[in-house]
């Protein structure tokens, strides 16, 4: 059974929100955190409007939703990474996720995880420089500057070195958080390079990856980012078959490679700005899937700005399908 991390994102972090944003269009069981959370959609569906709220929960009931908290996002008030652990726990979650925890020592982050009994999800791997202006994080979370920044190596010719570098470390970290999942990033474009070139070191990079992930336990995690949001990004389109004709890219990848350590982070928000067609492109893309992640977020003048929450009501059909054993992370 497929398992899917359902991140939803939807926290109005900089303008001072200070409440977990989860949103969801159905009753639902939650495996990983102590809260139940429902918010009736916006736009009526069949089964789960204010009428049929008893129907749905029925419907949904053999349906188990895993939260758990971004801390890249979440819990800003709190102050620093291990303290956002602690404002984890006291909201109710059992699990987080967080971006990048590198600065922190890794054994005081599993410490806190100890202490308040909370499962790691997710950790990107180590980017060494970054700075996202958008994320409300202490100074001490992240290094460096967005347009100078280096969001990992997996795809720069002439970084391998670099980039099984930060792949130990990020192994490292992750074993001492007893995660199992690692976003591995390919990093900016080089205008040294071709397009070709940075496919094949890509492709070298994440054989490479899996073949150590493999022996630790850890999938491997590739997600496109939108060309709005990070300019340069070279992994930034899917190639789902009913785009254009790109190749060499994320579903390509993980096809090519076919390994149960390499699979897809689902970024709704991403899949939207690149290529449109939610619900379609959701249905092609889930087999290779093993996190989703939904940013029902506008990001505006380098803030992050709740929306209407529409993508929870399209996402209903598949949070409800008993195909499915979902996570959600919020």
């Amino acid at each position: 059974m497929k398992v899917v991390l359902l991140m939803l994102a939807t926290i109005a972090a900089v303008s001072g929100q200070t409440e977990p944003w989860c949103r969801c269009a159905a009753f639902v069981t939650y495996e990983y955190s102590e809260i139940m959370v429902y918010e009736e959609p916006e736009i009526p569906i069949d089964s789960c409007d204010a009428n049929g709220a008893l129907q749905c929960k029925t419907t949904c009931a053999d349906n188990t939703m895993k939260v758990a908290a971004n801390l890249s996002f979440m819990f800003g008030e709190a102050g620093g990474l291990l303290a956002r652990y602690k404002a984890a726990r006291e909201a109710g979650f059992l699990a987080v996720e967080c971006a990048f925890p590198y600065s922190v020592p890794e054994k005081d982050v599993a410490a806190v995880l100890k202490e308040e009994g909370l499962e790691q999800v997710l950790i990107n791997s180590d980017p060494v420089k970054l700075w996202l202006k958008f994320f409300v994080m202490e100074a001490n979370n992240f290094t460096g500057d967005l347009q100078a920044g280096e969001l990992g190596f997996a795809a720069v010719p002439g970084q391998e070195t670099r980039f099984r570098e930060s792949l130990e470390r990020s192994i490292s970290f992750a074993k001492a958080l007893g995660c199992h999942k690692l976003h591995i990033m390919s990093g900016h474009q080089s205008a040294d390079h071709n397009e070709k070139a940075h496919v094949t070191t890509l492709e070298s990079n994440l054989r490479h990856a899996v073949s150590r992930l493999a022996k630790e336990d850890i999938v491997g995690l590739i997600e496109p980012i939108n060309p709005v949001s990070i300019p340069g990004y070279f992994l930034n389109n899917y190639d789902t078959g009913i785009l254009h004709s790109w190749n060499f890219l994320a579903v390509s990848l993980i096809e090519k490679i076919e390994s149960p350590y390499l699979r897809l982070q689902l970024d709704v928000f991403h899949l939207q700005m690149i290529c449109g067609n939610v619900t379609n492109n959701i249905k092609k893309l889930i087999p290779l899937t093993v996190i989703m992640l939904v940013l029902s977020t506008v990001l505006q003048a380098a803030q992050v700005v709740p929306s209407s929450g529409w993508i929870s009501v399209v996402l209903h059909s598949k949070v409800s399908d008993p195909a499915y054993n979902w996570e959600m992370g919020c």
